[in-house]
């Protein structure tokens, strides 16, 4: 018990120290691997011209709203604030709920992303964890969590609501459930149909995201500490829905990673319960999965052949 305190102390240790170099990264790199930033920083002036609609469709309103309260601030430095919230943030959630094993194997999975890059949606996802976790509260609280949620990305409030409903599913009635399907499949439809930056994703690529594959797997392993049937339908049904969709990786790369990062926050073993041993176990194989995978990429990003693949494509997805 003593050895596994002390472990569980050197994580947290280890897991600091990595999230400081991650704040740190863009003074070595500038925007190189800060994709996000890199994209905006031009882009952002040009934001203020653009409709209400146009914003809120392209979940940069937030982006434009920071930009006239700081406009004293440059871009960057405006797009760097988020970037610094956005880690700040993600930490705060993962450590308030999770075993520090799974707060390390998120950031191993989801560094290049979640953290680097893809601030607002990680800033949504934050959001929309702690709407789940306020639920028993008044209304007000949750749904203002939701709407901030929708505020910084649509894709990960949309995706945040129905795993919410996951919960509901026995309780709401067949006309609001395809009520509420039709509204999802209908708003997707406009989005990816209508918009350029959505039509993007919807390019069939010459190589897949595997990150499905690890979903699988975290999938098999806590399996048991998924308590209700509702959730195992949820996650079964998105990797089935993250490998169907691989050849379009920058979709099937993001169902696959915030799912991994729900089936955590839905595992019993990812609680702060390290008394016991077949859940320490469980743990560690969970956390050497996922530093095997950051040990790979990011060899692989150190010998990166542009000619082979986009940078943005190779830190957003995982390819064998």
């Amino acid at each position: 018990m003593n050895n596994k305190f002390k472990v569980s102390v050197s994580f947290y240790g280890i897991y600091t120290v990595l999230v400081v170099m991650t704040l740190l990264l863009p003074l070595l790199f500038g925007s190189k691997y800060n994709m996000d930033v890199a994209a905006y920083i031009n882009r952002l002036p040009q934001l203020n011209d653009q409709s209400l609609t146009y914003n809120i469709l392209n979940n940069t309103l937030s982006l434009v709203i920071l930009h006239k309260i700081l406009f004293f601030l440059s871009p960057t430095v405006i797009l760097y604030l988020v970037y610094i919230f956005s880690v700040i943030f993600l930490s705060y959630i993962l450590l308030k709920y999770l075993n520090v094993d799974y707060v390390l194997t998120i950031f191993f999975i989801c560094f290049f992303s979640l953290y680097l890059n893809q601030s607002r949606e990680t800033i949504s996802i934050c959001f929309g964890v702690l709407a789940w976790k306020n639920m028993h509260k008044k209304p007000l609280v949750w749904i203002l969590y939701l709407l901030l949620s929708a505020f910084f990305h649509l894709f990960a409030f949309f995706y945040i609501c129905l795993f919410i409903m996951s919960f509901f599913f026995k309780v709401i009635s067949l006309q609001i459930k395809l009520t509420l399907v039709f509204f999802v499949i209908f708003f997707l439809f406009v989005l990816f149909f209508y918009f350029p930056r959505y039509t993007y994703y919807l390019k069939f690529q010459n190589y897949i995201s595997f990150l499905f594959v690890l979903l699988g797997i975290y999938i098999l392993i806590i399996w048991n500490s998924i308590k209700t049937i509702e959730l195992k339908i949820f996650f079964v049904t998105v990797f089935f829905l993250a490998a169907f969709s691989s050849n379009l990786p920058d979709i099937s790369s993001r169902i696959a990673e915030i799912s991994i990062v729900l089936l955590f926050f839905s595992s019993s073993y990812s609680r702060k319960n390290i008394e016991e041993e077949k859940n320490y176990n469980i743990n560690l194989q969970v956390l050497i999965i996922a530093f095997v995978m950051f040990v790979y990429r990011l060899s692989v990003l150190l010998f990166f052949n542009q000619d082979r693949i986009q940078l943005q494509d190779y830190l957003y997805n995982l390819f064998l």
